[in-house]
């Protein structure tokens, strides 16, 4: 403003032509202090209006702000075009300002009621300063807290959030029980503080979008607790079979289940896991009952019998292509090549044979027995007895396996019998066989369990007179001084006096 119209005189011009300068400049000050939305008015309106100023009339802006009645909307409102109410910090100083302008100039033409009345009112705009900024600072926190809670991934828990924070608004909220709500949200005491700092009209529109984020959850939370239902309905009518685990990967892993409350979802997901235990248990229960028909599926002891033993009496009785009297290279080929045995870990001293671990398992699963054992005794390089030992997973019927061998060789020698098993023996010219079967194990070389056995024994008069020889030639030897004794004779002891 010009220093002569603040200073109160002018080098040149009349005081009517100074003032009236004064007023003009002074106006056009105010003009250029208007805030975008808040117009303020002229120095007479703003006059006018501050000589309304009565601070023992007050009204009710909010449940807890009191201005001056001079403050209501109904006298701001026609002057400045906005309610007070919803000034900014910035429109307020610029208010201010404008009156202060509208004091000096009343100052200098000497209206000091006019002056004082506008004085008065700064003073009342400095006194509710800090309350509209507490109003305006709500409003921003409550936009804020609206637009996060608004925007947030919907879920059940989002709704009860989102309900609390509109009942609040409302003043209607009920205990956060009756919400689901395990703890109060920290963001809370801005919707229970707004009602008190901000008008009804101020609150409406963020009640709107709450209500309108809690219908579009509802209508969502609507359509997941569908497939929810349906997800059940499909899981319960899983069969317990293998089919169903391709099914069972899909449900849990199905979209929905992170859009329900959690709980809910924690439910789900255990329902599909115990689903899948059941038919796991199942399909463990029905392969145990299989493999325990399948073991206790009687012993095919007669087939085994009808495949390995030949000649038609036991004067001309073998065994899979073995007899005594072959040499043990002829014998150890044909357990090698036709039965597909090993030499054992002695070798070829302690003559023993059997498959290998793998044609085990193999026979196990497939036929029910382990395969077999051979033992070979030979005599000056030729075959005397061999001894031929077999477990079978099933039980045996051994009335019924005596029966067919009895059927097969005639009546034993010798018959014996105890509660677990039954021995004979049968005797024909220069041939000599003995039998024992039963149920339980012998030296069984695999894990799986085994309720039945068979042993048999074929040797030749030869070898039976070679042992008799043997015996006689050892007690012959042990009837001497030990001080006696040769090496040579030292070792045939050691040997039981045999020469295999």
């Amino acid at each position: 403003m010009n220093m002569a119209c603040i200073l109160g005189h002018s080098r040149r011009g009349s005081r009517s032509t100074l003032a009236a300068l004064c007023n003009v400049l002074a106006l056009a000050l105010i003009s250029a202090a208007y805030a975008e939305g808040v117009q303020i008015p002229d120095c007479p309106a703003l006059t006018d209006w501050a000589k309304a100023l009565d601070p023992a009339q007050t009204v009710s802006l909010t449940q807890s702000v009191n201005f001056p009645s001079v403050f209501s909307d109904v006298q701001v409102e026609p002057l400045f075009g906005v309610g007070m109410i919803s000034w900014n910090a910035k429109e307020l100083s610029d208010t201010r300002r404008a009156i202060n302008l509208c004091r000096k100039q009343a100052s200098k033409q000497k209206r000091k009621e006019d002056a004082d009345q506008l004085y008065a009112m700064m003073k009342a705009l400095d006194g509710i300063r800090r309350d509209l900024t507490d109003i305006q600072r709500m409003r921003q926190t409550l936009n804020q807290q609206v637009d996060w809670l608004t925007n947030m991934r919907g879920d059940a828990r989002l709704i009860s959030q989102l309900t609390v924070a509109r009942d609040s608004l409302l003043g209607t909220a009920k205990p956060l029980e009756e919400y689901g709500l395990a703890q109060r949200p920290n963001w809370l005491g801005t919707f229970e503080q707004a009602p008190k700092l901000l008008p009804e009209k101020d609150i409406a529109p963020y009640q709107q979008r709450l209500t309108d984020k809690i219908q579009q959850l509802d209508s969502e939370q609507s359509a997941i607790q569908t497939a929810y239902q349906q997800a059940k309905q499909e899981l319960d009518a899983l069969p317990l079979s293998t089919d169903s685990f391709a099914k069972l990967d899909s449900l849990g892993k199905a979209t929905f289940i992170r859009e329900l409350p959690p709980q809910q979802a924690d439910d789900f997901v255990r329902a599909v896991n115990d689903k899948r235990y059941l038919i796991n248990r199942t399909i463990a229960a029905e392969e145990a009952a299989i493999k325990e028909a399948e073991a206790n599926r009687p012993a095919a002891v007669k087939a085994r019998l009808d495949a390995l033993l030949q000649g038609d009496s036991v004067a001309n009785i073998g065994l899979g292509g073995l007899a005594p009297g072959q040499s043990y290279a002829q014998a150890k080929q044909i357990l090698e090549q036709q039965w597909g045995f090993k030499t054992g870990a002695g070798g070829d001293l302690l003559k023993e044979f059997s498959p290998t671990l793998k044609a085990l398992n193999h026979f196990v699963d497939t036929e029910q027995r382990d395969g077999g054992r051979v033992e070979l005794d030979t005599m000056h390089g030729q075959l005397g007895r061999f001894v031929y030992f077999e477990n079978f997973t099933g039980p045996m019927d051994m009335a019924e396996a005596y029966k067919w061998l009895v059927e097969r060789l005639g009546e034993p020698v010798s018959r014996g019998t105890d509660l677990i098993s039954v021995t004979a023996s049968w005797h024909q010219d220069e041939r000599y066989l003995d039998v024992k079967m039963g149920n339980g194990a012998i030296g069984p070389r695999s894990s799986k369990v085994f309720q039945s056995f068979i042993i048999m024994a074929i040797w030749s008069q030869s070898f039976a007179d070679y042992l008799q020889e043997a015996k006689e030639r050892c007690q012959a030897l042990m009837d001497k001084p030990a001080s006696e004794l040769s090496i040579n004779e030292k070792q045939a002891l050691l040997m039981g006096c045999k020469t295999p």
